[in-house]
């Protein structure tokens, strides 16, 4: 699964993370069963939090990324690349293909916040100045999906031996995790 958050760093955010308050930007994402005449049902969900920190020791911003099957951490000095990071999801595991029947409709739907952490006191009087705190978007969903369980190709990346036959298919089991599946 991919998605992109659009305009998620605002000047105010930027501002925020220079002075050194953690920001996490929190992902929910649910694998969605597409039921006619009835309400859709909810086949599989994660979320995926990924926060910014900003060391002023190091002049350095660490980015971590956790979720269920995800996890990611990164030092880096570069703000285009935090803000890529931390806005942008790619490959993040979603349900199992057991799960699914293919003769079926599913699509994903997206959710987005910001928050900041908790403080103790008094530090809790002094950031008072941060005005996004708990802010979410509304749900966004994607197009009907598609997948294949296995993937054929007509060679094998792999040095053939030599009893194999030349022009035999190779076939490539999956993970077993839906990832993306948009045409």
């Amino acid at each position: 699964m991919g998605a992109d958050l659009v305009d998620g760093f605002s000047p105010d955010v930027i501002k925020t993370i220079k002075k050194g308050v953690p920001i996490t930007f929190t992902y929910d994402i649910e694998l969605v069963k597409n039921v006619p005449f009835w309400t859709d049902k909810v086949i599989s969900a994660n979320t995926i939090s990924n926060t910014i920190h900003y060391d002023s020791l190091k002049k350095a911003y660490r980015f971590s990324s956790i979720g269920r099957n995800v996890q990611n951490k990164v030092l880096t000095r570069n703000q285009d690349r935090y803000q890529r990071m931390a806005s942008t999801l790619r490959e993040i595991p979603i349900a199992s293909i057991s799960k699914l029947d293919p003769d079926q409709k599913y699509y994903i739907r997206v959710k987005a916040g910001i928050e900041t952490d908790r403080f103790w006191f008094p530090f809790n009087y002094i950031f008072f100045f941060v005005p996004f705190n708990d802010f979410k978007t509304s749900w966004t969903e994607s197009s009907p999906l598609v997948w294949k369980n296995e993937i054929e190709t007509a060679s094998s990346p792999f040095p053939r031996r030599q009893s194999r036959k030349r022009n035999s298919k190779t076939r490539i089991p999956s993970n077993g995790a839906v990832r993306t599946f948009n045409q």
